[in-house]
């Protein structure tokens, strides 16, 4: 039986890297496995709690693609995933993008 997508949105796979900070507490270093515009799926050897509030900072990660991309967005943790020793899978729901650019060059 296939298991149906509830997403409202779709989400792509790019290769972004940051970090999130929950208020009062340094900021975690984090990889997106995917991405949309309700928000991401990310990894992390550290993670925060369901029901943390975040700010999210992400960027390119590499300097071979086309394009450049940022966003800066605040959300909440909705799930958690320990997915191998020590390395955590998180998802963010946004709740505002704060800021997000792409530039192709």
């Amino acid at each position: 039986m296939e298991q149906e997508d509830r997403r409202a949105t779709t989400r792509v796979e790019i290769p972004l890297v940051g970090t999130i900070t929950v208020e009062g507490e340094k900021p975690i270093k984090v990889y997106a496995r995917d991405i949309g515009q309700e928000g991401a799926y990310l990894w992390g050897s550290t993670s925060p709690r369901i029901g943390d509030k975040v700010r999210v900072d992400l960027h390119s990660s590499s300097e071979l693609h086309q394009f450049t991309f940022s966003l800066e967005a605040v959300g909440t943790i909705t799930r958690v995933d320990l997915h191998e020793e020590r390395k955590y899978g998180f998802a963010v729901n946004f709740e505002e993008i704060l800021d997000a650019g792409r530039r192709v060059d």
